[in-house]
């Protein structure tokens, strides 16, 4: 959703690895073992949702802190390290705002009625059949409307 942010903070994590690998080979190897593996697991699925990249997360985060620190030593002139820190606070401030916005969007959603919404699409469709479950169909015929079996 922020793909501003997102590109920073990715691009602060490989200074991160960079960082880690240069300095702390053990840790590195340490911290990118799960990583790299879980991510080469995940790939090798049929199916590929992003969710199932959540695991790797924490881990970015991690590398990025690091990139952002070794990136910050590495300013001279200490305007340019001012106008970073700001950056990064921006950054982190604007992507607490939208995770506190997204919290919202979902615990204030819409509740939709799919009995409802159900009965209304198989009435509009008539010359459609469908594959109900029995519980879909008790749940219709509680409705106002009642579903006979030809139509299923």
């Amino acid at each position: 959703k922020q793909p501003i942010i997102a590109l920073f903070f990715f691009i602060a994590a490989f200074f991160g690895i960079y960082h880690l690998i240069k300095h702390e080979k053990n840790i590195a190897l340490m911290l990118l073992s799960f990583p790299i593996l879980y991510f080469l697991y995940v790939s090798s699925l049929k199916t590929m949702y992003v969710r199932n990249l959540l695991p790797i997360a924490p881990f970015l985060a991690v590398f990025s802190t690091q990139g952002i620190e070794f990136l910050f030593q590495k300013i001279k002139n200490v305007k340019v390290a001012k106008f970073f820190s700001v950056l990064v606070a921006a950054f982190l401030i604007w992507n607490a705002v939208w995770l506190v916005q997204a919290a919202q969007s979902v615990k204030e959603r819409k509740n939709v009625n799919y009995v409802e919404a159900s009965a209304n699409y198989i009435t509009e469709n008539t010359e459609k059949r469908f594959v109900i479950s029995p519980f879909l169909l008790k749940e219709l015929n509680e409705t106002d409307r009642k579903f006979d079996r030809p139509h299923f």
